[in-house]
């Protein structure tokens, strides 16, 4: 019953949000089905962007719930994504609460391509447990590893190249008006 019809997703759309809110009742056979579904669909996207010269934005997020370990092949998707988007003229962002979750000892060598590979990182506040695999993959000073355990609403760590960069995120009042 979840895909049972046509698809009421316009072809003409520049921006598609697949939202997967549902699917968390859902067991975990028809979760898992529904993730590859989803996933192919948005690969299906990126290449059909390249084939047109239009560059497709990819954004996952909630990413913690593609670190399955009874679905390995889930996260093993969004590594090897994280490897040839590019080369489709495409980006990837990849938003989670928990880091960790990608560096359990079952899924790490899946997982942690996908943190290495991003050209980009933004780190806002992490838990101890977060921190200290961060300070190892990331070769995170004490002063960064002091700041991401600290930072409060909107600080973070911005890691672009060898750039590091302490940040703070302020919405505009019409910004905060929209998400409020």
């Amino acid at each position: 019953s979840l895909w049972a019809g046509q698809t009421s997703i316009s072809e003409a759309g520049d921006f598609t949000v697949l939202d997967i809110r549902d699917l968390i009742d859902a067991s975990n056979t028809v979760r898992r089905a529904q993730y590859f579904n989803i996933l192919g669909y948005a690969w299906d996207l990126v290449r059909e962007g390249m084939a047109v010269g239009k560059r497709t934005l990819l954004v996952v997020d909630e990413a913690w719930l593609l670190a399955d370990p009874q679905t390995p092949q889930a996260i093993g998707f969004l590594r090897d994504l994280s490897k040839r988007i590019r080369k489709y003229g495409g980006s990837l962002v990849v938003i989670t609460q928990n880091v960790i979750d990608f560096l359990a000892p079952e899924l790490a060598r899946l997982g942690q391509p996908v943190i290495s590979n991003a050209s980009s990182k933004l780190l806002m506040r992490q838990e101890s447990r977060d921190l200290e695999a961060l300070r190892e993959l990331l070769h995170l000073s004490e002063a960064e590893v002091d700041l991401l355990a600290g930072a409060k609403r909107g600080q973070g760590l911005l890691l672009a190249g060898n750039q590091r960069v302490h940040v703070r995120i302020e919405a505009t009042p019409y910004e905060m008006e929209v998400l409020g």
